[in-house]
């Protein structure tokens, strides 16, 4: 984009969302948000097994790993303040949130 005083890229969503996508019985939070040291990452009781990954907003993977309860705290000390992505695998269904580190 290039708007006087603005300069950026745009991507595009399918970059950070997969084509299965979770069911609306399937939400899941991502909490605090903003957040500063930590996330906490809660899923339905019976999806509780799932792979996580953060990525920038330059689509460049930053952490990932396994949760395995359905309430589950990931620590983000080592990430820089900005915006970020998570990626939530569950039984092969993506989907996306997006949440600020301060």
């Amino acid at each position: 984009i290039d708007d006087g005083d603005t300069l950026g890229t745009i991507y595009p969503m399918d970059m950070f969302v997969g084509t299965n996508q979770l069911t609306s019985n399937s939400t899941w939070l991502v909490y605090p948000n903003p957040s500063k040291d930590f996330i906490t990452i809660q899923t339905p009781l019976e999806k509780s097994q799932a792979e996580y990954k953060i990525y920038n907003l330059n689509g460049i993977l930053l952490k990932e790993g396994r949760i395995n309860q359905n309430e589950s705290r990931i620590s983000i000390k080592e990430l820089p303040e900005g915006m970020y992505f998570i990626e939530l695998n569950i039984n092969g269904e993506l989907t996306t949130k997006k949440w600020i580190k301060n």
